[in-house]
């Protein structure tokens, strides 16, 4: 009898053992995102979830190429985070510039089954593989700022007018400049938005005669103060810099600065912030050529819903931009 009982006692004892295995391992349903913040960096994981609406929201995922030490990103994504219905998931990755880093968010939040992705690439040709897993698993992407060069992987992409405001800077700059010299043109090859705010510059400035060094680098101002400060060796005799963007010029007015030339050379960007204002008011800026992240943002999240419900979208989106000198910056708000 006791034999008998030993041996129920073993079974009761597997059969429970093999049950909570089993209930261990069982995703939960409609499972968060854990997803690299502007801290961190890290790369997003979850479950798989079903590409559909879950529990009659959607599921809305940022991949962003660069936030940290920004106030043109943190609007941009602010502005794309509050256009989010009531409801739906929103979550926020950022690559900081790192490619790579990128890649592994987007294929992480393929996996989580997002409905759709608003991504601005950091790189425009090494993207184009993983968002076409996006593509291919149904998940509708709207590319903003920086996009990719292949238009049948996104719904629309949402830019800044960058073609107008680079056409507007090159032009005011030639004019300071007198039609000839010599000048730098800083901007980064990676990205189509970049060239665009740089070659456009530096087309109009060669039309005019103007000799161009063209210095390729990231938008941030410690790589553009140590690039720029080379360039200014080997070019002492510059009076023209144009710097794709407002970080960048700050490098560039830093580099002038230790070489003792500021008050020589005439410096343009495209961009907008509170401090390109501020070097705008004090003379250390020419003009700068504007951006809007928070219509940007707005737009994108704006976009998703629209391809979301089925509405055919332009391929590209633009927001306008403008000329802002000493003149006219009254008429004008920093971001």
């Amino acid at each position: 009898m006791k034999k008998v009982i030993f041996i129920t006692l073993c079974f009761v004892m597997i059969f429970a053992f093999a049950a909570c295995a089993k209930g261990g391992n069982e995703p939960t349903a409609n499972t968060a995102v854990s997803a690299g913040s502007s801290a961190t960096n890290a790369g997003a994981s979850a479950e798989a979830n079903s590409p559909g609406k879950t529990d009659g929201h959607y599921r809305i995922a940022f991949a962003t190429k660069y936030l940290t030490g920004s106030t043109f990103w943190v609007q941009l994504t602010d502005a794309a985070k509050a256009a989010v219905h009531d409801g739906d998931e929103y979550i926020l990755v950022n690559a900081q510039e790192d490619v790579a880093l990128q890649i592994t968010q987007i294929e992480d939040l393929i996996a989580a089954k997002y409905n759709a992705l608003i991504v601005s690439c950091a790189d425009t040709t090494a993207i184009n593989p993983v968002l076409q897993e996006a593509k291919d698993d149904g998940i509708m992407v709207v590319t903003v700022d920086s996009s990719c060069t292949d238009s049948s992987l996104f719904k629309t992409e949402v830019m800044n007018d960058n073609a107008t405001a680079a056409g507007l800077v090159g032009e005011e700059l030639a004019k300071a400049m007198g039609y000839k010299g010599k000048a730098i043109c800083y901007y980064d090859t990676q990205t189509d938005q970049a060239k665009t705010k740089g070659e456009t510059v530096q087309k109009i400035l060669e039309g005019y005669g103007i000799q161009v060094i063209h210095v390729d680098g990231l938008g941030n101002a410690d790589e553009a103060l140590g690039k720029i400060e080379a360039a200014i060796q080997a070019n002492p005799d510059i009076t023209g810099c144009h710097c794709y963007n407002g970080s960048s010029s700050e490098g560039a007015i830093s580099a002038l600065t230790s070489a003792g030339i500021l008050d020589k050379v005439f410096v343009t960007t495209i961009d907008g912030s509170e401090s390109d204002f501020n070097n705008l008011k004090n003379g250390k800026l020419l003009c700068i050529g504007t951006q809007q992240p928070a219509a940007m943002g707005k737009y994108a999240t704006e976009s998703v819903y629209k391809a979301l419900a089925g509405e055919k979208l332009e391929t590209t989106t633009l927001v306008p931009a403008y000329l802002i000198t000493k003149d006219n910056m009254d008429q004008f708000k920093p971001f």
